[in-house]
């Protein structure tokens, strides 16, 4: 049952729930013409969420970041405990090294990479753009890092991939 003259100023309410006046006064008129009109109010279905792609695209992300055309096993500091986004359980891991340490370029790659195309192909043509591939990033690619000088190996492992590179071309 409800009342006809309940009063609640526009500034009580708005201040009560933190909407601004036009919001409570546009919410008034509309209640008014549910009530004046008989209309019945279903439910609808609720939206899928517009962060979904954020969280599908970590799966990729970490399959990108564990390909040795992207990234290489970094033999100076070990494993890591990480947590696959495609089982949600932890897994140890090698922890790996950028081959590209230019963050919009390691974007670009993944971008052009088989990884990408899957994703796109399993998501209805989804796309990926710099900031969200930064927040996937941040939470699957903790075990990936910029190259440290601190193993020789590494450093001589990537001399020899420069000049071979080289001589290649």
């Amino acid at each position: 049952m409800m009342q006809e003259d309940v009063d609640a100023s526009d500034y009580a309410i708005s201040n009560a729930i933190g909407a601004s006046r036009h919001q409570i006064q546009c919410g008034k008129d509309r209640v008014e013409e549910l009530l004046t009109k008989q209309t019945t109010v279903t439910a609808l279905e609720r939206k899928e969420r517009k962060d979904k792609i954020r969280i599908k695209v970590e799966a990729y992300i970490f399959d990108f970041l564990k390909d040795d055309s992207y990234t290489r096993l970094d033999t100076k500091q070990g494993l890591a405990d990480v947590i696959d986004p495609k089982t949600a359980e932890t897994i140890t891991v090698h922890r790996r090294i950028w081959r590209n340490v230019n963050k919009r370029q390691q974007h670009l790659l993944f971008l052009s990479s088989d990884y990408y195309a899957r994703f796109r192909q399993d998501h209805n043509q989804a796309t990926v753009g710099y900031d969200v591939w930064h927040d996937a990033l941040a939470n699957v690619g903790g075990f990936v890092s910029k190259p440290l000088n601190e193993s020789c190996v590494d450093e001589k492992i990537s001399g020899m991939e420069h000049y071979m590179a080289a001589l290649l071309q």
